[in-house]
């Protein structure tokens, strides 16, 4: 069977170590993200505070700070926020059925609730120890768990991701 009528279904109800394995691959890239959102607006607040005084100090001062908190403000509230929406879902919505077929990535839950993303939206795949990720474009990264699969498609995922989007190591 050639990688591209493959179709991997994998069914898997999520447990709190999945969520925090999430969380964990997807929190330097938050935490970038609001750094530099942090250090843009230390330059427009610093170089507005530097008009006035004329003062450097101001200004590196002002995106410093800016760029800490805006970290330190990803550090925390991501987390809580990720434990706050997993906390309220239901049981239903925690057992989930991952598919990756020609046409791209399904995920389903018990509740009845279906996201799909097409290969054209994502940009490359990656496989970790606990998972695969799945950067989708102008979206964010999609998180299947690996202990969804078999031994079997743990094998052939490789090929498959390759033959259909850029596969990173």
């Amino acid at each position: 069977m050639s990688e591209s009528s493959q179709i991997f279904v994998g069914e898997v109800h999520l447990t709190w170590k999945d969520i925090f394995l999430s969380l964990a691959a997807h929190l330097p890239v938050k935490l970038l993200t609001y750094s530099l959102i942090g250090a843009i607006m230390g330059i427009i607040i610093g170089g507005i505070q530097s008009i006035d005084s004329f003062v450097a100090i101001a200004f590196f001062g002002t995106l410093a700070f800016t760029t800490v908190f805006m970290g330190l403000f990803a550090i925390i509230m991501v987390p809580i926020n990720t434990l706050i929406c997993v906390f309220r879902l239901s049981s239903e919505q925690k057992h989930c059925v991952y598919t990756l077929d020609k046409t791209g990535h399904n995920i389903a839950d018990h509740s009845g609730m279906t996201l799909g993303i097409s290969w054209q939206q994502i940009e490359w795949a990656k496989i970790k120890k606990h998972a695969i990720l799945l950067q989708v474009k102008k979206v964010g990264m999609r998180w299947i768990p690996l202990r969804a699969y078999s031994a079997e498609e743990h094998l052939a995922l490789p090929a498959f991701l390759a033959a259909h989007t850029q596969l990173k190591s």
